[in-house]
C-alpha cells in the first residue's frame, strides 16, 4: 500500500514534480541509497576522462545529485543546483550520510 502511494500522481505533484519525470529520474525502481549512489558512480565513470583533480562542476537540474555524487572523487568541486526543495534537502542528507561519496561536493 506504502509504494502504490509513493507511486501516486498526489505524491509527485506534492514534491513539485510530476510523476512521469520521477519514474524518469529513478528509472521507475525502487532501490536503496547506497545502490542508487553507486549507480550514479557507474553512470559517470564514462565521463571521466573529461575531469581531474582540478576540475569544478557546476549541474542545473542536479535532482538528488547522482551525477555529482558519482564524480566527487574525480573532481575538485562540484555545486548542485535544483528548484524542488525536497530534492536539495535530499541530497543534502545523502551527503552527510554517505562521506564516501561526499568529495566537495
Amino acid at each position: 500500500m506504502i509504494k502504490r502511494l509513493l507511486r501516486s500522481n498526489l505524491i509527485w505533484r506534492l514534491t513539485g514534480l510530476t510523476y512521469v519525470t520521477a519514474v524518469i529520474a529513478t528509472h521507475g525502481q525502487y532501490v536503496s541509497k547506497n545502490d542508487y549512489l553507486k549507480r550514479g558512480k557507474d553512470e559517470m565513470t564514462i565521463f571521466s576522462s573529461y575531469f581531474n583533480s582540478e576540475t569544478t562542476v557546476i549541474e542545473f537540474g542536479s535532482g538528488l545529485g547522482k551525477n555529482l555524487f558519482g564524480i566527487a572523487d574525480m573532481i575538485k568541486f562540484g555545486y548542485g543546483i535544483d528548484v524542488n526543495p525536497l530534492y536539495i534537502r535530499i541530497a543534502n542528507h545523502l551527503k552527510t550520510v554517505n562521506p564516501q561519496f561526499l568529495g566537495n561536493i
